[in-house]
């Protein structure tokens, strides 16, 4: 239905009409009304509304001067502030507004309303202390770069009625710092003032501060630091809900009397640099935190100093909610208390170190402070109640979040999972993925996902002997990793506009345990991810690593003509030279210590050498091999690999390796020399000729599918890896003979 002027007169008249904050009407809904021209018809609606131009609302004057607490209108321009006052309703104490000042360009034809602030300030008077905030924006400033204008005077009169000034931080510094050099000067300014770059406030006037993103301070080298704390102080009590960061050398800096004004609900932090040995960081503390500590450091101190037993320090040290290493001076005391932390049950049952490695929070209390408390699961001591502490301390601290960071699976056991799982709404196991992954990953799970996925990998790994001999327990979970997932391949190169979907859902999944070890399917950060964890568990030394895995170059105008096709598209450019163009994909993979010896192990690209023949290709390999193996690989992290062990040449021991016989190794004689020549060249003509046989699908025997192989092949190429869930069904590795284990025609990128 239209809106006619006789029902919005209607409508303005109604005592029942809704006004924001008791006074105020917005005619933003009313898009098609002139409000001013509307009040000039209606002389009774022009005595009872003052209308703001700038903001399009009325403001019922009446009302407005029955208000009774602290009010904001709106952030008003110079223009809506003038008829504000005109009107009166500023004479009203509790209307507070924020004045918005926006300045043009220099030698610009455009009219600057900063330059309005002089008559702004001529026609408020008194009302100034109406502004709770002045923000000044736009690319000239006047009213700070063109400083000639302003006289320390003005400036200094200007700062003494307002509450506060924001001031764009796209100002030239040299103006910033001459407002904070006026401030700092003027002994009755300073007393006043608090400065944080961009930001002054005066600590009497300014109130309700909050929602920012910390403040701290600059220091006046010139003003007493009882003058800076009695500042501080005034602030931090009017505004609770403002996030203040103050920098202080020691605990004894900072006054009783500050203290003694902060509760819980303080939001001031305090940043403190602690260290030894020349290897100092930040440290930050709540205002209610170091209150405690202050009050712990000194009786425990006294404590000392009048003679306490063990059993003393152990009755003190139960009562405390947490204690902090950073504060406690005398090194052999420190050291005596984290004696009786870890051998007294009483303590050792009720303290966890947090991971700063600093502090220990008692388990059993609730504690002052609200954090994301992360606990890391200490491999050096056996701690069978450790997630019972964890559990405990979810249960007493129902605000708080719990992290725990464990290195791998092996860290903590189905019983432990299934007392977390209880509650899994507020702990988060953090898992990272390793000191080799330059993305620093930190994978996080819920107890529920980390008890099944827990279990999942017990499964795939039952039956495993951990005391047989490393070579063993390496190729059996190698096998079983290599056969036990697909390649996910929408979740990283997506075709259709579902696995566009779908992709976005699960790109970071594919990459961890969860859709390995949940779905079945992953990419390759996936499967190193598992293979790392599963080697761990059996006591095996491995680390996930990764590197660029590059094609060979191509010509830069065949990249730009096909680089939209699906054998380019979702290729990154590596290298790009004299005309050509490297491309690859980011690949993950493992490193592993066997025997004393670093190899390379990429279960991604022998998914498929399983699938196809029987037998891994990717391992046992030095840095060089992998990089000659198929994909060059670039950009290589993890520890050095200098040795490789070549699979083709001894089979039996990689499939049954309890047989494998360390023995030194002889230099061949001439002889053997010659022989080992001439059965290369041998071998190398029945290869040939045997991947001939394969490729045209007719070898029989060994391989009776192999046509319908290549039939799976002609549907996916070779990197699309959606083909090879196909091919594991057309292939099993028992129906491939030993005899063609030694296929090795050349590789194509099949893994990433």
């Amino acid at each position: 239905m239209e809106e006619t002027k006789d029902d919005l007169i209607e409508y303005f008249h109604a005592e029942k009409i809704e006004r924001i904050n008791g006074c105020i009407i917005s005619m933003r809904e009313h898009k098609n009304v002139d409000a001013e021209k509307l009040l000039e018809e209606h002389p009774e609606l022009k005595d009872k509304y003052v209308y703001l131009k700038g903001i399009r609302v009325l403001v019922d004057k009446q009302r407005a001067a029955q208000i009774d607490n602290p009010t904001g209108i709106a952030a008003l321009s110079p223009e809506d502030v003038i008829t504000l006052n005109n009107s009166g309703v500023l004479e009203n104490p509790n209307i507070q507004f924020n004045l918005i000042l926006r300045d043009a360009p220099e030698n610009s034809d455009r009219p600057s309303n900063v330059s309005k602030f002089r008559q702004i300030r001529a026609e408020l008077g008194n009302n100034m202390r109406s502004i709770s905030n002045i923000n000044v924006y736009g690319p000239g400033y006047g009213l700070l770069t063109r400083i000639d204008n302003w006289t320390d005077e003005e400036l200094i009169d200007f700062c003494s009625k307002i509450p506060a000034l924001t001031i764009n931080l796209s100002q030239p510094i040299e103006a910033i710092d001459r407002l904070r050099d006026v401030i700092f000067s003027n002994p009755e300014l300073n007393e006043h003032f608090l400065v944080d770059g961009n930001y002054i406030v005066n600590v009497d006037k300014a109130s309700g501060i909050e929602d920012n993103d910390g403040i701290s301070f600059d220091r006046n080298p010139e003003e007493p630091e009882s003058l800076r704390w009695k500042k501080l102080a005034k602030f931090i009590q009017k505004n609770k809900g403002c996030a203040v960061e103050e920098r202080i050398r020691n605990l004894s800096e900072i006054p009783d009397e500050i203290l003694d004004t902060i509760d819980e609900s303080s939001r001031i932090k305090f940043v403190i640099q602690l260290g030894k040995d020349g290897k100092k960081q930040d440290y930050i503390y709540s205002a209610y935190e170091i209150k405690l500590i202050k009050e712990q450091i000194t009786a425990l101190e006294k404590g000392i100093a009048s003679g306490w037993t063990d059993k003393d320090l152990t009755e003190f040290l139960g009562e405390l909610d947490f204690l902090d290493f950073n504060f406690i001076q005398d090194e052999m005391l420190a050291s005596r208390i984290k004696l009786l932390l870890n051998n007294i049950s009483e303590l050792k049952n009720k303290f966890l170190m947090l991971e700063e490695g600093t502090r220990v929070v008692n388990c059993e209390a609730t504690q002052p402070i609200s954090r994301i408390f992360t606990f890391p699961k200490d491999q050096s001591m056996e701690d069978d109640s450790y997630s019972h502490k964890v559990a405990t301390f979810v249960k007493n601290n129902p605000g708080q979040t719990c992290r725990i960071k464990i290195s791998g699976l092996k860290d903590l056991t189905v019983e432990d999972l299934e007392i977390l799982s209880q509650h899994e709404d507020r702990v988060k196991i953090g898992i990272p993925k390793g000191q080799y992954d330059p993305n620093n990953t930190f994978d996080v799970y819920n107890p529920n996902e980390m008890l099944t996925i827990r279990k999942k990998m017990d499964e795939l790994l039952a039956g495993i002997d951990p005391n047989a001999p490393e070579m063993r327990r390496c190729g059996e979970i190698y096998r079983r990793v290599c056969n036990a997932f697909t390649y996910d391949y929408p979740a990283v190169y997506p075709k259709t506009p579902e696995e566009e979907e779908y992709s976005q859902r699960n790109s970071v999944n594919c990459r961890n345990l969860r859709n390995a070890l949940l779905e079945g399917k992953c990419v390759c950060a996936g499967y190193a991810d598992v293979l790392r964890q599963a080697f761990n568990m059996f006591g095996i030394e491995a680390e996930y690593v990764v590197g660029d895995c590059i094609d060979q170059p191509i010509s830069e105008a065949k990249y730009n003509k096909h680089k939209d096709d699906e054998e380019y598209k979702f290729k990154r450019v590596i290298k790009n030279e004299d005309g050509k163009v490297t491309l690859g994909d980011r690949h993950a993979w493992v490193k592993a210590k066997i025997d004393g010896k670093w190899y390379n192990f990429d279960p991604t690209f022998d998914a498929d050498s399983y699938a196809r023949e029987g037998i891994p290709k990717y391992v046992f390999l030095s840095d060089d091999e992998i990089s000659d193996h198929g994909n060059s690989r670039i950009s290589m992290t993890g520890p050095e690999c200098k040795d490789s062990m070549p699979i083709y040449t001894q089979p039996p021991q990689f499939i049954k390796a309890d047989e494998v016989e360390h023995k030194e190794e002889k230099k061949p004689s001439v002889v053997g020399k010659l022989f080992t020549v001439l059965f290369e060249k041998i071998r190398n003509t029945f290869k040939r000729k045997d991947q001939k046989l394969l490729d045209s699908g007719q070898q029989e025997g060994s391989m009776p599918n192999a046509g319908a192989m290549k039939k799976t092949e002609e549907q996916y190429p070779s990197w699309d890896l959606r083909g090879y869930k196909d091919a594991k069904k057309i292939i099993a590795p028992q129906q491939i003979s030993t005899k063609d284990r030694n296929l090795d025609g050349k590789e194509k990128d099949d893994g990433r």
